[in-house]
């Protein structure tokens, strides 16, 4: 049996069938998910609309963050190279209605372990070992805004 990672993938298709946290976590471990466990990447309201609002923009996955980890509340990634290392990749944690901040700042410790979540990435294969991703805080539309502007990538 798998112990949850540093992320987890919120597919598409589950989000807005509306599937709970725990149904996606069961395929991810191979077992019924603990309520410790499921409790440590379910989803605030703010947070849903975060990913909602990245949702209808089909080039990103979204992964949860486990949140007893450090590694912020969600890694983004931009799917549209086709290259791993060539993937724009992002660490956010949501404050709400923060301003924004680039590399970390406000965060405190949430963002320790980031780098841990991004080497998960890139031994799926999702993204590159050298990638140095972009810690973005912020409330959820300055960081939306964010990463859609053609600017980012």
């Amino acid at each position: 049996m798998r112990r949850p990672g540093y992320i987890l993938r919120l597919p598409h298709a589950a989000l807005r069938a509306r599937v709970p946290i725990a149904a996606i976590l069961r395929p991810a471990l191979g077992r019924k998910p603990s309520a410790a466990c499921v409790a440590a990447f379910e989803l605030t309201n703010d947070e849903r609309r975060f990913v909602y609002a990245l949702l209808r923009h089909p080039r990103f996955w979204l992964y949860r963050s486990n949140q007893r980890r450090f590694c912020g509340d969600f890694v983004v990634v931009d799917m549209s190279a086709a290259k791993p290392c060539r993937r724009s990749v992002w660490v956010i944690d949501l404050k709400r209605d923060g301003r924004l901040h680039l590399g970390g700042g406000g965060a405190g410790v949430q963002l320790t372990n980031r780098h841990l979540a991004v080497r998960e990435l890139a031994g799926r294969g999702v993204a590159g070992t050298e990638l140095t991703p972009q810690a973005v805080v912020g409330g959820r539309e300055v960081v939306v805004q964010h990463i859609l502007s053609p600017t980012v990538h």
